[in-house]
C-alpha cells in the first residue's frame, strides 16, 4: 500500500519531539481486562498493571525532558497525561516538520519514542514474569492539548474515570 494510501494516526504537520502537552490512550489488545479490575469506583492492579504504574513513572528518568502529569490505569486501557519540556526540538524549523510524521525518522525523547519505550519496557517486564500472552493494541491515540481549558477538562476526565468505569460498555 503507497504510503499516501495508508492511514495516518498522528497529524502530519506536528512535530511530536517539540514541547507541549499530549494526552496519551493506549489501550490492550482485544480491551482484555489485563490490568486489574474496579469496584465501586476504585481500581485493584494486577500484577500487570502494577508494570504499566512502574513503567509510566519510569518515563522522567529515561527521558528528562518528560514530565508526567494525571494519569489512570482502567483494566483495559490507559490514559496519561504528557509534558515535554522545552528542549532542541522546538528550534526546527517549519520546513522539517512539512515532512509527514510517518515519514521521519524517529526522533530520540518525542511522544512516539516515549510511548514506544514505555509499551516495549510493560511487554517485556510481561514475557520475564509468566504473561506472554499480553499485547498491547497497536499504536496509541493522542491529542494534543492547546490551552488551560483543555488541560483541565481532560484532568478531570482523567480522574472521574474509573468512578464512571461501565465494562458493559462496547462503543470504543
Amino acid at each position: 500500500m503507497a504510503y499516501k494510501d495508508q492511514k495516518q494516526y498522528r497529524l502530519p504537520t506536528h512535530n511530536y519531539g517539540r514541547s507541549g502537552v499530549y494526552f496519551i490512550t493506549i489501550c490492550v489488545q482485544n480491551r482484555i481486562p489485563a490490568f486489574g479490575s474496579i469496584e465501586n469506583g476504585r481500581l485493584t492492579l494486577s500484577p500487570i498493571g502494577e508494570a504499566v504504574s512502574r513503567s509510566w513513572q519510569e518515563i522522567p528518568k529515561h527521558y528528562p525532558v518528560a514530565r508526567l502529569d494525571q494519569w489512570v490505569i482502567m483494566p483495559d486501557h490507559f490514559h496519561g497525561l504528557l509534558i515535554l519540556k522545552p528542549n532542541k526540538n522546538d528550534a526546527l524549523d517549519k520546513q522539517e516538520d512539512a515532512t509527514p510524521a510517518g515519514r521521519r525518522p524517529l526522533r530520540p525523547a518525542s511522544v512516539p519514542a516515549i510511548i514506544n519505550q514505555f509499551k516495549g519496557s510493560v511487554k517485556r517486564w510481561c514475557n520475564q514474569h509468566g504473561y506472554e500472552d499480553f499485547s498491547w493494541q497497536p499504536r496509541y491515540h493522542d491529542h494534543i492539548v492547546r490551552n488551560a481549558n483543555a488541560l483541565g477538562n481532560i484532568r478531570q476526565y482523567i480522574i472521574r474515570n474509573p468512578e464512571e468505569w461501565d465494562p458493559t460498555k462496547t462503543d470504543w
